[in-house]
């Protein structure tokens, strides 16, 4: 192992100088400039000793900053979703991507892989650094390195080649601040509207990790619901015995997981989608149908669904409402989850509207997450 990491190291380091002297599509490194290394645990060097990794032989040998982001079992899609945090804190120059062996060895397809790693070298330099793609090689006897990354590496040497020629997007960030006033293209975001997408980036965040906690609580309630059936099975065989109120509170948790988790299973891609046109699109036009899905569909039906169950709730509540049932439950705990579910579903929506908006005027990259299932 150790022998296969000092491999490792030289091919990263001849690398790395090749990026710095003689390369011309990548900047020369100052002596303060950080190096992020991101990958997985050939980064993180799993198997060998903290000063073996490669990144801190790789600082050592070039007497550079170089920051170990590698995290063990990392695959290119949950890579997406830490790297913000990575360059945020570290604010690197140059980052090496070495990622994909693990997708690789749980047979994820290889085009979802390499739409995760254009996306990944996009946040990259999105965020002002230059990035060098470290191609993994197949978990075989005598696997090379799949096409995927030599299609990656080309199409960003194509970008490079294609600075001078007019943007056919939103051009790099650094690219615009140094474009004279007069010449700066006019079909970018001005600053007000900017910053003001920005704010509404930051609320989506919001939205996101509240619907991940609500999420998570749904989660649980299946193994509560469960031990709860368990239990009444249990107690009615053994003992004769049976509740109604047990009863009960196991089809009140059923609604509550289905409920409290929609906006959950939205926000992870994992609502039924009957799909025709949608993954041949690339990443702007799925953003186009999610977008006028969105808007046309999700939100209106979500609200009109919470207005019209309030009143239900509502009278419930004033007339505290029970089960006819003998020893039953109330039923207004139970009515409430039917507005608070399809709210919190329409918040979650209001969230995914907004990063499709994002992705649109190039604010944001979205991880490739297919569904769970594909009809």
């Amino acid at each position: 192992m150790r022998a296969a990491h000092r491999h490792f190291v030289a091919l990263a380091a001849v690398l790395l100088l090749a990026a710095c002297d003689r390369a011309p599509t990548l900047p020369k490194l100052n002596s303060h400039d950080v190096i992020v290394a991101f990958g997985d645990s050939l980064t993180h060097g799993t198997g060998a000793s903290s000063d073996t990794a490669y990144p801190a032989v790789l600082a050592s040998l070039t007497g550079r900053t170089v920051i170990n982001a590698g995290v063990p079992g990392d695959t290119t899609a949950s890579a997406l979703q830490r790297l913000p945090a990575v360059l945020a804190e570290h604010q690197p120059r140059l980052v090496l991507l070495c990622l994909g062996g693990n997708d690789m060895l749980r047979k994820q397809s290889n085009a979802a892989t390499e739409n995760n790693l254009r996306l990944l070298v996009q946040s990259i330099r999105a965020s002002g650094a230059e990035v060098m793609l470290i191609a993994v090689p197949e978990p075989k006897l005598f696997g090379g390195a799949p096409d995927f990354y030599q299609r990656v590496a080309e199409d960003m040497r194509l970008q490079r080649r294609a600075e001078g020629q007019p943007p056919q997007g939103r051009p790099h960030p650094r690219q615009r601040r140094r474009l004279p006033r007069g010449r700066r293209t006019t079909g970018r975001i001005p600053a007000r509207g900017g910053r003001a997408l920005k704010f509404l980036l930051a609320l989506a965040r919001l939205i996101d990790a509240l619907t991940e906690r609500i999420g998570r609580i749904a989660i649980w309630l299946v193994l509560i619901a469960t031990l709860i059936s368990a239990g009444n099975a249990l107690i009615r065989y053994l003992l004769g015995e049976s509740s109604n109120a047990w009863l009960e509170i196991q089809w009140y948790l059923f609604g509550a997981m289905f409920l409290l988790g929609a906006g959950y299973t939205l926000k992870h891609n994992g609502h039924v989608r009957i799909d025709i046109l949608y993954n041949r699109l690339g990443p702007r036009g799925q953003a186009w149908i999610d977008l006028a899905g969105g808007l046309l569909f999700l939100l209106p039906m979500a609200v009109l669904l919470a207005w019209l169950a309030w009143p239900m709730f509502h009278e419930a509540w004033l007339t505290h409402e029970m089960s006819p049932d003998a020893g039953g439950l109330l039923r207004w705990p139970v009515k409430l989850l039917l507005p608070v579910g399809f709210a919190l579903l329409a918040l979650q929506g209001v969230a995914e509207v907004i990063k499709r908006i994002g992705v649109l005027s190039g604010h944001l990259v979205l991880p490739h997450e297919a569904p769970e299932e594909e009809v």
